[in-house]
């Protein structure tokens, strides 16, 4: 029975690192229509692509944190398995 769990540091970090790319770029909503008309159904649309841009801005803002908390995490696997390894050397 296999026991060994690899972790793959480099192609992990590769992965974090197109996220964080990825959500650094994300941008997107409908362009504000101020052409002087005001219809009804402009303004309708005006409020949904504000909700829309603060959907965007709390999604990219949660993305950009867990992958910080990823990377965290798998640097304290990195850490703890050299230390473990360090420890069974020693024994």
């Amino acid at each position: 029975m296999i026991s060994d769990i690899k972790v793959e540091q480099s192609s992990i970090n590769q992965s974090l690192t197109d996220i964080k790319s990825k959500a650094t770029a994300l941008e997107g909503g409908v362009p504000p229509q101020d052409n002087g008309n005001k219809l009804e159904t402009l303004d309708i649309v005006q409020t949904i692509n504000g909700a829309m841009k603060t959907f965007q801005e709390q999604y990219k803002s949660t993305l950009l944190k867990n992958e910080v908390a990823a990377r965290e995490s798998v640097q304290y696997i990195v850490d703890t398995d050299e230390q473990l390894s360090g420890q069974l050397r020693i024994k």
